[in-house]
């Protein structure tokens, strides 16, 4: 599976986080998902925000397939290497504390269910896979 992510301000304090599912299984649909941010909220955060819904989704997905306990990859794609960074460097975040550690668990959930995720970045705006609006 392949996650395109995103997340933005709309306005001082308040933001979106939205992703695009690309299901690698023939005949799946793709999956769109968004969420808008009502509490005091960072650029940053959005981003992070926006990774934690991936793998959120992504644990649903897998449940709720006949791929659940074989092996399966998940490829997230983010254009902010800073959101990237905080999930490495945990333990220097404080911040945002609260959301990496649902990463985190998102992340040993999938793992338990042998789900290989890789999150990467990729150049924002370049036109590549689907577009997030």
């Amino acid at each position: 599976m392949i996650v395109f992510t995103d997340g933005a301000m709309v306005e001082v304090g308040r933001g979106s986080s939205a992703i695009v599912i690309l299901p690698l299984e023939p005949e799946v649909e793709v999956i769109e998902v968004s969420h808008s941010h009502s509490t005091v909220i960072s650029s940053l955060e959005t981003k992070i925000e926006a990774i934690a819904l991936s793998l959120k989704e992504a644990i649903k997905y897998y449940a709720s397939t006949a791929l659940i306990m074989s092996v399966q990859r998940l490829f997230i794609l983010i254009d902010c290497k800073s959101a990237i960074r905080c999930i490495t460097q945990k333990s220097i975040m404080h911040e945002f504390h609260t959301l990496l550690t649902q990463v985190c668990h998102h992340l040993q959930v999938l793992h338990n269910m042998n789900v290989h995720t890789a999150i990467s970045w990729i150049r924002g705006h370049s036109g590549i896979g689907p577009t997030l609006q």
